[in-house]
C-alpha cells in the first residue's frame, strides 16, 4: 500500500489487530479505484483530481468568496476564508470534473494544456474568463 496507516499513533489501546487488517483492507480497496489524473490516467471513473479553492475566489487572500457561479452552490452557513468553505470549494470544482458541470450551471475545468510535465501533475480549474467574468477581478 503506497499509503501506510501510522499505526503507532493511533495504537492507544482503543483499536485491535483486527481492526488494523481490516481498516489497512479497505484503504488498499479504496486505493485500487482510484487514478491520479493526468499523472495516471488522462481521465477515470474514479479521479483523484488537484484543485486549489484559490482558483475560484474572487480575489487572492484565503478570506475571500467563491466566485457568484460556484458561490450559489456553497451551503450558506459555511464562512470564507475557512477550510470547509474551501472545501466546498472543491468538492464543486470535483463535481465539475465529474460531469455535472452542466447540472450545475459551470464551464468545464480547465484540462492539461499541450507540454505540461506530467511529472508536475495538472491543477484543474474553471476558465480565467469565466472567473474574470464571475468576479469583476484581474485573472492572469
Amino acid at each position: 500500500m503506497s499509503c501506510p496507516l501510522r499505526w503507532p499513533g493511533l495504537s492507544t489501546g482503543r483499536f485491535d489487530e483486527r481492526f488494523r487488517r481490516a481498516w489497512e483492507y479497505y484503504l488498499a480497496y479504496c486505493e485500487a479505484g482510484f487514478r491520479i489524473v493526468p499523472i495516471e490516467a488522462d481521465r477515470a471513473d474514479h479521479a483523484v483530481i488537484e484543485v486549489y479553492p484559490a482558483i475560484a475566489k474572487r480575489g487572492n487572500k484565503k478570506s475571500d468568496r467563491a466566485v457568484a457561479s460556484v458561490e450559489r452552490h456553497i451551503p450558506d452557513h459555511l464562512t470564507p476564508g475557512t477550510d470547509p468553505y474551501d472545501a466546498a470549494v472543491c468538492a464543486i470544482l470535483a463535481a465539475v470534473h465529474a460531469g455535472q458541470g452542466k447540472v450545475l450551471g459551470l464551464p468545464d475545468l480547465e484540462g492539461p494544456q499541450p507540454g505540461y510535465d506530467p511529472a508536475e501533475g495538472w491543477i484543474y480549474g474553471l476558465p480565467a474568463d469565466h472567473v474574470r467574468a464571475q468576479s469583476g477581478v484581474e485573472v492572469a
